[in-house]
């Protein structure tokens, strides 16, 4: 096998980011450019959000601590946030479909530790299942096959003094989402969105959707005009459709099939006038029911509940988003004291998602790696988890590590898009 010039290709896949960043920056100040760029590359260079490791990453003629006064300034000096997620959801627009998943997900940075940092607010800790203090996150996806396109990736604390309600901050999201969007996408939410406020909007603004919903809410059920709590339609429950549907195991960590039993009904929500149809269903030997609310075309058969339920499972997607964030990137590790500089760093962590998920535009990559497919074998089992990206990050950082940072603030001269060994034939 032909030597690998780590160099070339360090300083190739650098001019990429700069392709990727440049455009993007247009319409703020040369020393915001400069500063989102250094931390942009950093992150990728060091996988990790860090502000010491980012100055690391440079690797400048002076003190560190110069440097890192330098950045922390930067940081905290305005909000970056809404401006790169304008700019990432105009530029993500031509690539989301009528049919384009859009998964919508709260989750947390825990901070267990921390008593310095700014508005410090109560979170539930998922991981450890308590009650933890730290950040609220609220993200939204979109999932094309197997394409993962990064929207929207909002840090919140219920402290703040611009914090009003988390229906405030969802709905707000939901319409900067819809003003570049327009009514595009499935919106997918867990039973976190069964809520009448967020049901009024998408309604309102006749945006599709699938909201898992909880058994003690109160439908109309169009047969025979009767509200009934799903608590009751559950206990003399009979299933007309029966189906083998393939679905991501979290515990396992992998693919399995399985059967799954369901009944599709027309139902109204008390307040509102619109038919909805709504699934309840379980796989068979469980027993946990799936209850799914949906304005998706009026069919009751047997093809429909399995797309229904298909699109929800796929949801699974934005979970496996958030741990990758959370092991190869360290944000809960993230010790900027200033909020507003958390929410900065946030924001600039998903320009470089994004140049992750989607500038790279690799498909397939599991047999292009080259000499980290072993490490990536022995990390995740023998291929069971089988979101690539681990491995994207891992020999993109190998490879920015091989030589120093280039030039981020001379034009370029137009080189050909840089080809990694493992995207040949690929891109």
């Amino acid at each position: 096998m032909k030597a690998i010039n780590y160099s070339k290709l360090s300083r190739r896949i650098q001019e990429k980011i700069l392709r990727f960043l440049n455009p993007l920056l247009l319409g703020l100040n040369k020393t915001d450019q400069r500063f989102i760029k250094e931390a942009s590359y950093g992150i990728l260079k060091m996988q990790d959000i860090k502000l010491s490791s980012i100055v690391k990453s440079l690797d400048e003629e002076i003190k560190p601590e110069s440097t890192e006064n330098r950045l922390s300034r930067k940081i905290r000096s305005k909000d970056y946030t809404e401006f790169i997620t304008d700019k990432l959801l105009e530029l993500s627009k031509a690539k989301i479909r009528d049919d384009t998943l859009m998964p919508i997900d709260l989750s947390d940075i825990s901070k267990k530790y921390s008593e310095s940092q700014e508005y410090l607010s109560k979170v539930y800790d998922g991981s450890e299942g308590k009650v933890s203090s730290g950040y609220w996150l609220l993200k939204i996806i979109g999932i094309e096959e197997a394409k993962i396109i990064p929207l929207i990736f909002k840090l919140y604390s219920l402290e703040s003094t611009e914090f009003m309600s988390e229906n405030d901050v969802i709905l707000k999201s939901l319409e900067k989402l819809r003003s570049h969007q327009g009514n595009k996408g499935i919106k997918l939410i867990d039973r976190g969105g069964d809520r009448k406020v967020i049901f009024d909007y998408f309604l309102n603004s006749e945006d599709r959707f699938i909201i898992r919903i909880k058994d003690n809410r109160h439908l109309i059920f169009c047969k025979h005009n009767q509200k009934r709590s799903l608590g009751s339609v559950i206990n003399n429950m009979k299933f007309k459709h029966a189906f083998a549907i393939t679905y991501f195991d979290k515990k396992k960590r992998k693919d399995l099939m399985k059967i799954f039993r369901c009944s599709l009904f027309k139902v109204k929500l008390p307040w509102r006038k619109e038919k909805l149809t709504l699934l309840i269903g379980k796989f068979k030997r469980s027993s946990k029911y799936i209850l799914l609310l949906t304005n998706l075309q009026e069919e009751t058969n047997s093809a429909y509940a399995h797309y229904i339920l298909k699109c929800y499972l796929d949801r699974h997607k934005i979970e496996d988003c958030f741990r990758y964030y959370k092991t190869e990137y360290n944000i809960e590790d993230v010790r900027l004291l200033k909020y507003r500089g958390l929410k900065n760093i946030i924001s600039i962590f998903q320009l470089v998602l994004y140049f992750i998920f989607q500038e790279l535009r690799i498909k397939a990559l599991g047999k292009y790696f080259i000499d980290v497919i072993s490490n990536i074998i022995k990390r995740f089992k023998k291929k069971k988890n089988k979101f690539v990206y681990y491995g994207v990050s891992e020999y993109i950082s190998k490879v920015l590590n091989k030589s120093s940072m280039i030039d981020f603030y001379v034009k370029n001269k137009s080189d050909p898009e840089p080809v990694l060994p493992f995207m040949k034939g690929v891109v």
